[in-house]
C-alpha cells in the first residue's frame, strides 16, 4: 500500500451508511433496535471502528516510515556532506601548515644565511679594524723611532766625527812617528 493520507482518510466504503445514518441517529433511532439491544448497534458498527483502527494504524506508520526515512536520509546528506566538509577542512588545514612549516622553514635557513654572512662580514671587518689598527701603531713606532733615529743618528755622527777626529789625530801621530822614526832610521 502507497502512501496516500488523503485516502486512507476519506476510505469510507467498509460502511453502507447513508446520509442519514449517524451515530447518534442511530442511538436514538428506538425502531432500529431490536429489543433495545445495544450490543446490535456495537455489532454494527465493529466492523467500521476496525476498520478505521487498521486504517489509522497503517496511515500512522505510513507517516512515521516516511519521517524515519526522510531523517535518515537527511542524516546520511548531513553525514556525507559534513564528512567531506571535514575532510575538506583538514586538507585545507594541512596544505596550509605544510605551507607554513616550508615557510618557517625557508624564513630560518634565510635568517641563517644571513647571520653567516654578517657575522663573516663583521669578522672580515674585525680583521680589517685589527689591520689597520696594527698598521697605525706600527706606522707610529716607525715615525717614533725615525724621530729617534735622526737624532740617534746625528749622535752616531758626532761620535763617529769624534772618533775620526781621535783615530785622525791619531792617525796623523803615528804618521808622524812613523815618518820620524823612518827617518830615524835612515839616519
Amino acid at each position: 500500500m502507497t502512501f496516500d493520507g488523503e485516502s486512507i482518510l476519506s476510505n469510507d466504503n467498509d460502511v453502507n451508511w447513508d446520509d442519514d445514518a449517524t451515530l447518534m441517529a442511530l442511538l436514538d433511532d428506538p425502531e432500529g433496535l431490536v429489543d433495545n439491544d445495544r450490543t446490535a448497534v456495537v455489532d454494527r458498527l465493529e466492523p467500521v471502528f476496525t476498520s478505521r483502527h487498521a486504517q489509522e494504524k497503517e496511515y500512522t506508520k505510513q507517516v512515521f516510515l516516511r519521517a524515519i526515512q526522510n531523517t535518515k536520509h537527511i542524516h546520511a546528506a548531513v553525514e556525507e556532506d559534513i564528512s567531506i566538509r571535514f575532510l575538506q577542512a583538514v586538507s585545507l588545514f594541512d596544505n596550509k601548515s605544510r605551507y607554513a612549516e616550508e615557510a618557517g622553514r625557508r624564513g630560518q635557513q634565510g635568517a641563517s644565511t644571513s647571520y653567516d654572512e654578517a657575522k663573516a662580514f663583521l669578522e672580515g671587518d674585525d680583521r680589517i679594524v685589527r689591520l689597520l689598527t696594527y698598521y697605525s701603531h706600527s706606522a707610529r713606532e716607525l715615525r717614533q723611532r725615525a724621530a729617534e733615529l735622526h737624532d740617534d743618528v746625528e749622535q752616531l755622527i758626532s761620535i763617529l766625527d769624534k772618533k775620526a777626529r781621535q783615530l785622525g789625530a791619531e792617525d796623523d801621530a803615528k804618521a808622524k812617528e812613523k815618518l820620524l822614526r823612518g827617518i830615524l832610521e835612515k839616519y
